[in-house]
């Protein structure tokens, strides 16, 4: 580690919120950019309103965390990073001014004028740009998609020769619960389907119960990389999820729950790394169709490079250690 990418003691606070109406994708990238930082020497919290069962999300062990979404005050960041829902001029101007260094994390809210001294967007679709002030230093693209450890560097996927394991993942708390439903579709379709949920799914003791009628398999609190790495195929929201597949180079199915995870996935679908159905076109026999077309083991060869090609897993390291030379150049603490 040089000089120019340590973060010796520096005091980070991330600000972020979860429940099941907005998913965990907010605090999964946070927690992913926390691991790289704490890698590098800082000293981080996550604070806002936060899931019961937070520290059980499987990403990183050690970072403590804070229900009260202003205790920024009471930790006395030397740098913030914001990843907020519902972006706040007013929020952002109290948090920033609270600490040497302000960051803001965004996919979504293109238009907003983000007054930080760095803006990421972590996003591949080129329509979800922002233009950031002539005082923000702005990263964006692929390069810079905050994934959790485990997706960088990984091995070129053998392609079996026919689908034997699809993986059905809708996030921690699958806002839509469409977990059953698909679980529904799939059964029997072939020999292993695997459900993961998180800990913010509401009743996985009604969806067990249900699995064994069907006889698909639940996990809950999954270990993700484990699990894509041993399936075929896999069906997934259009979040964080379908970077993490594109990275392991797993051919996807991805539902869109909203607009910025449309572009993306439409993004994707044009590059050949992976299908994509809008929620509203989620249906047993969309989802049939595009399993049947990821029945060829060629084409899933292709789907699969794809994806590798687009996304290498990287970028929460290169975020954090951007962070870390932007802390440095303008000089540390004030």
């Amino acid at each position: 580690m040089s000089s120019a990418t340590a973060l010796d003691q520096v005091r980070i606070v991330l600000r972020a919120d979860a429940n099941r109406a907005i998913g965990h994708g907010h605090v999964v990238r946070c927690k992913a950019l926390a691991t790289e930082l704490i890698e590098l020497g800082a000293q981080c919290q996550l604070v806002g309103r936060l899931p019961e069962g937070v520290d059980g999300l499987g990403i990183d062990e050690g970072l403590p965390s804070s229900e009260e979404p202003n205790a920024t005050l009471d930790f006395a960041p030397d740098i913030v990073v914001m990843d907020l829902y519902a972006p706040d001029a007013a929020q952002i101007e109290a948090w920033r001014s609270a600490s040497s260094m302000s960051v803001a994390i965004d996919d979504s809210h293109p238009h907003f004028e983000f007054a930080v001294d760095l803006l990421i967007n972590p996003s591949l679709n080129p329509q979800t740009r922002h233009e950031p002030t002539p005082t923000t230093e702005y990263l964006a693209g692929p390069g810079f998609l905050l994934l959790r450890r485990g997706f960088e560097g990984t091995s070129v996927r053998q392609i079996r020769k026919s689908v034997e394991s699809i993986l059905v993942c809708f996030g921690g708390s699958d806002p839509f619960d469409f977990t059953p439903r698909v679980a529904q579709w799939l059964a029997g379709s072939v020999p292993n389907v695997i459900l993961a949920v998180g800990s913010g799914y509401p009743d996985s003791g009604a969806l067990e119960e249900r699995a064994q009628q069907l006889g698909v398999a639940v996990v809950v609190g999954a270990d993700i990389p484990t699990l894509m790495s041993e399936a075929d195929v896999g069906v997934f929201a259009a979040g964080t999820l379908a970077y993490e597949a594109a990275a392991f180079g797993l051919p996807s199915i991805l539902v869109s729950l909203n607009e910025p995870q449309r572009l993306d996935a439409e993004y994707l679908e044009d590059s050949g790394a992976a299908k994509h159905l809008t929620s509203s076109q989620l249906s047993a026999e969309n989802l049939n169709e595009c399993l049947t077309s990821l029945r060829s083991p060629i084409d899933r060869e292709v789907m699969s490079r794809a994806g590798r090609s687009l996304v290498d897993g990287g970028g929460a390291r290169r975020v954090a250690e951007h962070i870390a030379a932007l802390w440095h150049e303008r000089g540390g603490r004030t």
